[in-house]
């Protein structure tokens, strides 16, 4: 049994190497696993770029009215220190 799967498998890391490049390339066992891989990748890939456009979608607006209430804070205090001087 032992001497069996000697001559099956691969002796020394080249052998390991050339097996597992011949497995990756020409067997068609693994065929379907990279296909059933490749399809997850790539609806992962169309989630994030969804999960992406929709925080951006979302977090835009919600920055710029932010923004526009600093601003007008801003512009009360300006206003409310130039009546404190002009007073």
């Amino acid at each position: 049994m032992i001497k069996l799967l000697r001559e099956i498998f691969p002796q020394g890391k080249e052998g390991w190497v050339q097996y597992f490049d011949w497995c990756g390339y020409h067997s068609y066992v693994f065929k379907p696993i990279e296909k059933t891989l490749g399809l997850i990748k790539i609806i992962c890939e169309g989630l994030l770029f969804l999960l992406a456009l929709t925080a951006l979608i979302l977090l835009f607006p919600l920055t710029r009215i932010e923004l526009r209430v600093r601003s007008s804070k801003v512009k009360k205090k300006m206003e409310e220190k130039q009546n404190d001087k002009n007073t």
